[in-house]
């Protein structure tokens, strides 16, 4: 691939922009005061800090760890016996790397909080930062040799470093000659009104594809293209941009910086809005603060008091603004289930039996109702697999597609809402899930048997997500896409067990 002078937007923000990102964004903002004092959400943000540490080396491989050590390495702190046999005789080194990588991350906090503008001298100093305990780069010499350098630290690359692609073509960054030039402009458009009013996935993926372009120092260049894209997520009081070297986030990543390569930040913006989104949600699922210590027994009990009827307006609030949402995506889930099940019908009907029980059947959330709790198993297990905690409490709704199988079984599209973590703030939660039903016959007894059911199996990789800051329409139009690959993919596991 040839190179080509950076870029602006090349398409109109609006419609760049990530609808789930920024109604998220302003729950996790109006929470935040709140979080700050609870010890959890300290232990969630110092295990964030290090998981950005140690993933940003992992990704361009300067150093390897297994994944316990990874998990023990985030949960426990930068220790270098934690290390052991698995790191090797370079563990020491892994971590010094590891500790300068989570200097940096302090470096770029510290420039929000004093509110600097980013310049070539930062970016050369994160460089620095970054590189500081690397004794060399890979290289390759003249003749096509393997060689080993020494970096460049917070300088300008020096020769050209152009990889070569799996087709043995030359992927070509900008000159060295050109570099200096190409970062000014980089600058000067990343602080024009324009692009700092943009929000935040969006500046944060061009910034960090336009950096890569550019590729202006010898190595680590991906490293600083995600600190880069981090600075912009702290800037707008967001947390750090954790990309996982774990294969399914990496051949994303890859796959969305290709796709950035031949013109389209989609990709790229979707992936750093969905890794955001799903932080903060941990973030707002964080457990009650634990009561202060020390004071007079009377002020304590009287601040625990407003402090609970401050919590009860406020959630009242929330669960009033996310209740009218739910309703009405409840019934767009069913009257999707309701035209999905007509087709079905209309295309299929010559091969399904007079009798088929091809049938749409639901249940919103009632005091007394007989069916509230109907798929409590499965919606649990899979909102197990997805990482976060269905809470049914509040509010739960479902819908089911009922669809006729061989013989006398049928299977099942089941969609259930429902509340998002242990402490309910606003966010509710959709997922999907198949299974099937079959009537086994008992050999011994002609005309007995039993019904067996298969596991539940997700029909989606994420669940839905709308919170009390979303605009109804928005939300709805979110579902529609959503329900439209749930329902997709579920028909075809219903066609496979035909």
């Amino acid at each position: 691939m040839r190179w080509n002078s950076i870029k602006d937007y090349e398409e109109a923000v609006d419609e760049l922009v990530n609808p789930e990102l920024g109604p998220l964004a302003k729950v996790f903002t109006r929470h935040r005061q709140d979080l700050r004092q609870k010890k959890e959400y300290q232990k969630f943000t110092d295990r964030l800090k290090r998981s950005w540490a140690i993933e940003t080396g992992l990704l361009e491989g300067v150093y390897s760890l297994d994944r316990g050590t990874t998990e023990t390495l985030i949960e426990h702190g930068l220790k270098a016996d934690i290390l052991g046999s698995h790191g090797g005789k370079n563990h020491a080194d892994a971590i010094a790397m590891i500790r300068a990588q989570e200097d940096v991350l302090g470096q770029l906090m510290d420039l929000v909080g004093k509110r600097r503008k980013l310049n070539t001298s930062t970016i050369k100093s994160l460089h620095q930062g970054l590189l500081r305990n690397q004794k060399y780069v890979e290289a390759v010499d003249p003749g096509g040799r393997p060689m080993k350098i020494e970096p460049l630290l917070g300088e300008y690359k020096k020769q050209p470093n152009n990889p070569t692609t799996q087709g043995s073509g030359v992927h070509e960054y900008c000159p060295p000659k050109q570099v200096a030039s190409e970062m000014d402009r980089l600058l000067e458009l990343h602080h024009s009104p324009k692009h700092q009013k943009a929000p935040p996935e969006v500046e944060a993926a061009w910034l960090h594809h336009r950096f890569t372009q550019i590729h202006p120092f010898q190595d680590g260049n991906g490293r600083v293209a995600r600190a880069l894209a981090t600075l912009v997520f702290l800037k707008k009081d967001l947390l750090p941009l954790v990309i996982s070297h774990t294969a399914g986030q990496r051949v994303s990543y890859l796959d969305a910086l290709e796709t950035a390569d031949r013109g389209d930040l989609r990709k790229l913006i979707a992936l750093f809005a969905e890794i955001q989104r799903n932080d903060l949600l941990r973030a707002i699922d964080i457990a009650e603060e634990v009561l202060q210590e020390g004071g007079k027994i009377k002020e304590i009990i009287q601040a625990i008091a407003r402090r609970r009827r401050d919590e009860e307006r406020k959630l009242q609030k929330e669960q009033e603004g996310v209740m009218r949402i739910a309703g009405q995506l409840h019934e767009q889930i069913v009257e999707q289930m309701q035209q999905t099940k007509e087709m079905v019908r209309e295309e299929l009907g010559q091969w399904l039996k007079e009798d088929a029980r091809l049938e749409v059947d639901f249940e919103k959330w009632a005091e007394g109702s007989q069916r509230r709790h109907w798929f409590h198993f499965e919606i649990v297990r899979v909102a197990r697999e997805l990482g976060y905690f269905a809470n049914r409490n509040i509010y739960h709704a479902w819908a089911r597609l009922k669809l006729p199988d061989r013989k006398w079984g049928h299977s099942s599209i089941v969609v259930s809402l429902h509340g998002y973590g242990q402490d309910f703030r606003g966010v509710l939660a959709g997922t999907a899930f198949f299974f099937s039903r079959t009537r086994e016959e008992d050999t011994l007894h002609e005309g007995s048997g039993h019904w067996v059911s298969s596991e539940p199996t997700s029909l989606c990789a994420a669940c839905f997500q709308v919170n009390y800051k979303d605009r109804p329409d928005s939300a709805r139009e979110r579902l529609d896409r959503w329900l439209n690959d749930v329902l997709s993919t579920g028909l075809v596991a219903w066609d496979k067990g035909r």
